[in-house]
């Protein structure tokens, strides 16, 4: 699995945990919340079905 950092932009992992949510509607938890070294990550919980997942993947 590859792991990214944020999208190019966000240096915070709360901002952009707030942008997805505000403007994708896309809800993700900052990954500072996970300690220090979360910090520049996000996390998703998968809890919906294939086609959900595909609108979600289409929106980010």
């Amino acid at each position: 699995m590859r792991i990214d950092p944020l999208s190019r932009g966000y240096r915070s992992s709360i901002k952009y945990a707030a942008h997805l949510l505000k403007d994708k509607n896309i809800v993700a938890t900052p990954g500072l919340g996970f300690g220090l070294h979360g910090e520049g990550f996000i996390r998703f919980a998968l809890t919906t079905d294939i086609p959900e997942l595909k609108k979600a993947l289409q929106k980010l």
